[in-house]
């Protein structure tokens, strides 16, 4: 309560209904406290979601008798005093301004969240006790925002914002149900943080407030990502073979075979909307192959590229790789698809049909059929050459491309033999013009062969 004078009535009022009420004992709590309700109409509203109302006061109080009466319980402090409930005052106004236009930007960024995951909790997963917990959150950060200065609303100045006019590829693009739970929970989360600490600055009991509410959303993070939501991961899966049924030129990424530092030759293919992007690297150190596979994931989803990862099903779980790659020397393909998991992509290198169909059998998502011609890449003694090409368009059902020494100029050669899907290596990563050499796949693979 900011108003002395406004503290002096309610002081007044409750002298009156005490004197009324013919108490012996002078004012007691539940006179101020009528009082109080009959003054403060927003304080009123408060003590009745608490069923402190000013009918039970008066049946209480019971003013026809004359009898004493016990003390009213109630469990909250009125806080009475003026400077309980003033904003810190060690800000300049022009401060103060600024720190509202914080927190109110963040207030609705939290709103927003609380909103969107409320939403998802009922009509998504139709998940009663999470939909009522994440309303009950919503309906207690409004309710803290009562604690707030009136000016608050009056900072919000939207055309002067700059950061309304700031976007990032990421920020615009949703892949999954998966992926907007996630986002809005991290929304939330920092939004309260934000709110927390701007609100020292303003009112201690609201940042201690907002502290609690921010460990709330940590824990509805963990159910709304738990089995028992039944969170469908099967988007992440279908969107990923969705693309990858759509995929025709698949490119493998070797740092030795590049001609351009890797990272720029990546960032120039990943310009031009390659299908599918591979990290082959055998000889990097672990610690390396993961900090370059995150690097390289990052950079494919920001365009709508498939990554995939050879060999190494850990690094690409903890890469967040669309997938991996295993070859026949390598872990076999049901124990990759133990460590990947169902929603990612497994694909699996074949050198004739017995291999394509124990594959296909393994669960794998797409194969790699080859090598059709001599490659700089792997040395083998014998090629499977067309035959297989020619065998594998008859006979696989899931996805396949062919591999080994492709270039733009045997493409139509595949075509005739049945293949639609290819996959590369020397061809671009040995070009100066990496992005041009894609370009140049790409209107060879889309022109129907003779």
């Amino acid at each position: 309560m900011q108003d002395p004078a406004e503290f002096t009535r309610i002081l007044d009022r409750a002298v009156q209904i005490a004197r009324r009420n013919h108490s012996e004992d002078g004012v007691g709590s539940a006179h101020l406290l009528l009082a109080l309700v009959e003054i403060c109409e927003e304080t009123a509203q408060k003590l009745a979601l608490l069923e402190v109302t000013r009918e039970r006061i008066l049946e209480h109080l019971d003013l026809e008798s004359d009898s004493p009466h016990a003390v009213l319980p109630v469990d909250f402090q009125l806080n009475l005093k003026p400077e309980n409930s003033r904003p810190n005052t060690n800000a300049t106004n022009g401060e103060q301004d600024r720190i509202l236009r914080i927190i109110d930007a963040a207030r609705n960024r939290a709103r927003e969240g609380l909103r969107v995951l409320e939403d998802y909790a009922r009509f998504v997963c139709d998940h009663a006790d999470a939909s009522r917990l994440l309303k009950e959150l919503r309906h207690e950060l409004v309710d803290a925002e009562q604690l707030l200065p009136p000016a608050t609303l009056r900072a919000r100045n939207t055309e002067s914002d700059v950061g309304t006019q700031i976007t990032v590829p990421r920020e615009i693009l949703r892949e999954s149900l998966t992926d907007v739970v996630l986002a809005n929970c991290r929304r939330v989360q920092e939004s309260l943080r934000t709110l927390e600490e701007f609100g020292k600055l303003l009112q201690p009991e609201f940042a201690a407030r907002m502290k609690q509410l921010r460990y709330q959303s940590y824990e509805l993070e963990q159910l709304l990502a738990s089995d028992s939501l039944s969170v469908p991961v099967t988007d992440d899966s279908s969107n990923r073979h969705r693309r990858l049924q759509q995929a025709s030129l698949y490119l493998l990424v070797t740092e030795k075979l590049c001609r351009l530092p890797w990272q720029e030759f990546v960032g120039q293919v990943l310009s031009t909307g390659i299908d599918v992007l591979q990290l082959r690297e055998k000889e990097l150190n672990d610690a390396e192959l993961l900090r370059r596979a995150r690097w390289i994931g990052a950079a494919c989803r920001d365009v709508g590229t498939l990554f995939i990862v050879n060999d190494r099903p850990d690094i690409a779980v903890l890469a967040d790789a669309d997938g991996v790659h295993v070859g026949q020397d390598e872990l076999p393909p049901a124990d990759a698809r133990t460590i990947i998991g169902s929603h990612r992509l497994l694909g699996v290198s074949t050198h004739d049909t017995q291999q394509a169909t124990a594959a296909e059998t393994a669960g794998a998502d797409y194969l790699g059929v080859g090598p059709v011609f001599t490659s700089q890449t792997k040395q083998f003694t014998e090629y499977a050459g067309l035959d297989y090409v020619r065998a594998a368009a008859r006979h696989v059902t899931i996805p396949w491309f062919a591999i080994g020494g492709i270039t733009p100029d045997n493409i139509a050669t595949l075509q005739q033999a049945g293949a639609s899907r290819i996959a590369v290596t020397a061809a671009i990563s040995q070009s100066d013009q990496p992005a041009a050499a894609v370009r140049q796949f790409r209107e060879v693979l889309e022109t129907p062969a003779r």
